[in-house]
């Protein structure tokens, strides 16, 4: 499975999309007001909410920005047209900003494009927040069935950037018009990929916004990143695993940390979870990669699945090529698998479409693999069970796991396929969004999340949405890396062995374990797996091992002692510091390169897009 492995030249893909604004080369670290506080946020509130940023320590672990969500302002503007804060809330709210940098934190506030917001005021209102002191502006659209929202952000953009004050820009935008993962990276520093959950934010919110952002990796980097919403640690709506897993997997995918509890009163738990000092490492790291799901499976040791999905369009992603032969199989150029429907029969209902083996058929004469592809461009895509569909219902990647399935003919534009004739190592971009068929390990009961790091080394987190703990392995082949390699635990904050093929860990339910997986000293020899039931030694020249013990997780962990040992470490430390430069720099280049040829292009690409053909769209209005 090449396309699932993380060579590190190939990922640098994800970090040339981004604002190139200068801002927001890591994600952010906050806290949001909305889901605490709503519209009733005050300014007592928000001085505690800063106060208690340094008290419990989360300034000093890299937390810098408090956000106001909405109602921060007044009802209207004041005699000259200008923005203002609301005068019983925010008696002197133009001061936040100074009370902020004072204490050596920044300020955030939300606007929209319309009711009192920044609809046809966006000059006068990015000076007025540069005045206050703004450094982080969310920016909502409020009609998003109708609002043209390129233009509306660039423009803010645009008025933000010529301020001269480095202001972070935080697209909101809603999915009821086009996508914002097709347009939105080009115009901003991060954006929303995942709607407000109704009600608590609970662990199924968690489930549902990590599946709507897994498949959006490729478009996030330095810059600019996926947002699938505020962090529900300390809100009270997890259990103390979960909120692990939770913030494992947010790190893991270079997603923003706004915390969305009352910082003041969050439980020592809840502390610690947000303030993992290799966690947010991880999240920080410069390379800029998001991880992604690089397996998953029904069980602990199920082969991977690889279903059809959709993605933003990256020019030369191999992963996105497709070729059409004269046995009528589509062909995934990545992996060699053919597209396959997952029935033998035209039913009304959607079908999964997953990717096999070319000639793994269960339909007499491999019906399942052969398709009729209409000689129009865009063109309709037809096999045994119907007509390839993409069904939004789903979201980019969504927990019903293929978002590409087959359906009855319709004639309608998510049914409609642009691709060259013939089809030849070129990609298939739906009409109906712009996106691109890409193939993915879909969602499922046990994952494996995997991404690279500018040290050489890779981030794994095991995630175990079930409801009962397991034992889960983490399989190298899927990380790119060959020879003996050293594994860290990063919530135990220790090295736990050097192993060579895979590392078994036990995982307790709606959990995760979070590892930093490098290559070892090149003296250490290794045993191939960890074991759960039984003590795995790891040795070396003059090396001891003390036994660690996770949940009923035990391995063994070296101490190295040989001065020669020491040597071969510090070289391998120098030349982890030299790429730990080198890459960042290389991606920088490139992304700059790509983004000055991206910005003259916004405005043009959606042009063949209706406004009927977004109707359908998966909608959830975003505060």
């Amino acid at each position: 499975f090449e396309m699932l492995r993380l060579p590190v030249l190939l990922l640098l893909v994800g970090a040339t999309l981004a604002l190139n604004n200068g801002i927001g080369l890591t994600p952010p670290l906050g806290w949001n007001s909305w889901y605490q506080y709503g519209s009733a946020i005050n300014q007592t509130d928000v001085m505690r909410i800063a106060d208690a940023f340094v008290a419990r320590g989360l300034r000093a672990v890299g937390y810098t920005y408090v956000n106001l969500d909405a109602s921060w302002q007044a009802s209207q503007r004041d005699l000259n047209g200008n923005l203002q804060f609301d005068p019983t809330r925010f008696p002197t709210g133009s001061t936040l900003g100074q009370y902020m940098h004072t204490r050596g934190l920044k300020l955030g506030l939300e606007s929209n494009d319309c009711y009192f917001g920044s609809l046809g005021y966006e000059t006068a209102d990015a000076n007025r927040f540069a005045s206050w002191g703004v450094d982080y502006l969310k920016y909502n659209d409020c009609n998003p069935q109708t609002d043209n929202m390129p233009p509306m952000y660039s423009a803010m953009m645009n008025a933000l950037n010529a301020t001269g004050r480095p202001i972070f820009f935080s697209a909101a935008a809603a999915y009821l018009g086009v996508p914002p993962v097709t347009w939105a990276p080009a115009l901003s520093n991060a954006w929303r990929v995942a709607g407000t959950p109704n009600g608590n934010y609970d662990y199924q919110s968690v489930l549902f916004n990590i599946d709507q952002n897994s498949g959006l990796w490729r478009i996030a980097g330095p810059g600019g990143w996926n947002d699938p919403d505020v962090l529900g640690v300390g809100m009270g709506g997890l259990t103390a695993q979960e909120e692990q897993a939770h913030f494992s997997l947010w790190c893991a995918m270079k997603a923003p940390l706004l915390l969305g509890g009352v910082v003041a009163e969050m439980n020592e738990s809840s502390i610690e979870t947000a303030t993992n000092t290799e966690a947010i490492a991880i999240n920080q790291d410069p390379l800029g990669v998001q991880a992604h799901r690089v397996w998953s499976g029904s069980t602990p040791t199920s082969p991977i699945v690889l279903s059809a999905t959709v993605a933003p369009c990256i020019t030369g992603d191999v992963s996105q090529l497709w070729t059409y032969t004269n046995s009528f199989q589509i062909v995934h150029n990545a992996t060699g698998y053919c597209l396959t429907t997952t029935s033998c029969t035209a039913l009304s209902a959607a079908v999964d479409v997953h990717l096999l083996p070319c000639g793994q058929t269960q339909c007499v004469g491999g019906q399942d693999q052969q398709w009729t592809l209409s000689s129009t461009n865009p063109m309709t895509i037809t096999t045994v069970s119907g007509t390839l569909d993409l069904n939004f219902q789903g979201g980019l990647d969504g927990k019903t796991g293929v978002l590409v399935q087959t359906f009855q003919s319709n004639g309608a534009t998510n049914q409609q396929w642009n691709g060259a004739t013939p089809l030849t190592n070129t990609p298939l971009v739906s009409q109906a969004n712009s996106l691109c068929v890409t193939a993915s390990p879909f969602s499922n009961t046990y994952e494996m999340w995997a991404g690279p790091l500018a040290d050489g080394s890779r981030v794994v987190v095991l995630f175990n949405r079930h409801g009962q703990s397991t034992n889960m392995t983490a399989n190298f082949t899927y990380l790119d890396l060959a020879g003996p390699l050293l594994v860290r635990d990063l919530w135990l904050h220790q090295d736990m062995g050097v192993f060579t093929d895979s590392y078994t860990a036990f995982v307790p339910s709606h959990g995760a374990v979070m590892l930093k997986v490098n290559l070892a000293p090149t003296t250490t020899t290794t045993t191939s797996t960890s074991s759960p039931t039984s003590t795995s030694t790891s040795t070396s020249t003059s090396t001891t091992t003390s036994t660690t013990t996770r949940t009923g997780h035990t391995t063994s962990a070296p101490h190295e002692s040989d001065t020669s040992s020491d040597s071969h470490l510090a070289a391998v430390l120098i030349a982890a510091g030299l790429v730990a430069v080198i890459i960042p720099v290389v991606g920088f280049l490139v992304w700059r390169w790509r983004q000055r040829r991206q910005l003259s292009g916004v405005s043009v690409q959606f042009s063949h897009l209706d406004d009927d053909d977004t109707d359908s769209m998966l909608g959830q209005s975003m505060s």
